[in-house]
């Protein structure tokens, strides 16, 4: 189960970084192609795909050094920039949203506010509990339910976005599946729950807990051999409808 695992996890590697970069010279493309607020989400989809192109070539970096503390201060330093860029492209869809929409401007501060505190805030109240259920949770158990906690943030932001465009798309004249990308996002992120619930009740009652979480690791990177093939639809979506730059007049004088 290992060498099946292992063998996956290449394959899966090397088309994440395949799709990055077809993604990102897509994008380069619409926000050449596309007019101003299309080339938001262009740039959104730039930023998306480099933060994963950069978490790749960094942990390749990060990997190969010997010092703990240097490898430790590379991690991080590569979590950050990655979350910097999410953090971007986030901004740049809601800035597609409110030229085409006029959507408020606090549902920004929301989203930011939920993508940049509320995950740090779930994470520090979950250790209070932890005497009182590691007494009644198996270490897997507990790392099962903090995965749960720790995807809150995303559910609710997809939530967001997914009804923001779903409820603005009469007002969309070109791109009006858009909201269809997120309630992608939402089913993947219930397949993970999903998973995660079983493991939590089943797997980790297994003899062998170890074979349980490997079994689980399995799944989860099954579902997100699936969750590869939203952005690069996303990408062509926008970049064939899309609406174009208009030509420029020529003025006779």
């Amino acid at each position: 189960m290992n060498s099946l695992y292992n063998t996956l996890t290449d394959i899966y590697a090397c088309l994440r970084l395949v799709i990055a970069l077809a993604c990102i010279v897509l994008a380069i493309i619409i926000i050449c192609k596309k007019e101003k607020a299309t080339k938001m989400l262009g740039i959104s989809i730039l930023m998306i795909s480099s933060a994963v192109l950069v978490s790749f070539v960094l942990s390749l970096s990060y990997r190969g050094m010997r010092e703990y503390f240097i490898a430790k201060s590379f991690s991080i330093f590569a979590t950050l920039l990655t979350s910097f860029l999410n953090s971007a492209a986030l901004l740049f869809i809601f800035l597609y949203a409110t030229m085409r929409y006029r959507i408020k401007k606090f549902v920004i501060f929301i989203l930011i506010a939920n993508r940049m505190c509320l995950g740090f805030i779930i994470s520090f109240l979950w250790q209070f509990p932890y005497r009182a259920f590691i007494t009644t949770f198996n270490a897997f158990q507990y790392r099962y339910a903090t995965s749960m906690l720790n995807m809150v943030p995303s559910i609710i932001e997809t939530v967001i976005l997914f009804a923001v465009f779903l409820a603005n798309r009469p007002k969309e004249r070109d791109l009006k599946l858009l909201f269809l990308k997120y309630l992608a996002d939402l089913i993947i992120y219930v397949m993970i729950l999903s998973a995660y619930i079983f493991a939590f009740i089943v797997l980790a009652n297994y003899k062998e807990p170890l074979e349980g979480d490997r079994i689980l690791d399995i799944g989860l990177l099954i579902i997100n051999y699936i969750r590869l093939i939203i952005m690069p639809a996303f990408t062509v979506y926008i970049l064939v409808k899309g609406r174009r730059k208009q030509p420029e007049k020529l003025i006779i004088v």
